[in-house]
């Protein structure tokens, strides 16, 4: 990986099951280590609702926010952590279908 392989991805985290980072394309201003075990927790959670209600596994959250979205994308090995600065939804969409194949291969 590495930083801008996308247009509006300013970065991203790859982070176990455990908590432990795995990779970042981080700036250094951004707690890399920290933001997986917070996306972590966020996973955790959102799956036990999503449990809850009957399904079985979370395959992406997204969280919009004032400086962009952070996408949470499950695969095999952990979690695959997206953050991107302001985009529309137009270049949303084939970001999620892009991180969507990624996290299946």
């Amino acid at each position: 990986m590495y930083r801008g392989w996308l247009d509006g991805v300013t970065g991203t985290v790859i982070v176990g099951h455990d908590g432990l980072l795995i990779a970042n394309t981080m700036t250094q201003e951004t707690d890399a280590e920290s933001l997986g075990v917070w996306a972590l927790g966020v996973y955790m959670g959102t799956s036990h609702v999503i449990e809850k209600l009957g399904d079985d596994h979370v395959r992406q959250i997204v969280s919009q926010t004032n400086q962009g979205y952070l996408i949470i994308a499950n695969f095999d090995a952990g979690l695959l952590i997206t953050l991107t600065n302001p985009i529309r939804l137009d270049s949303l969409l084939p970001l999620m279908r892009t991180i969507t194949q990624l996290v299946a291969a």
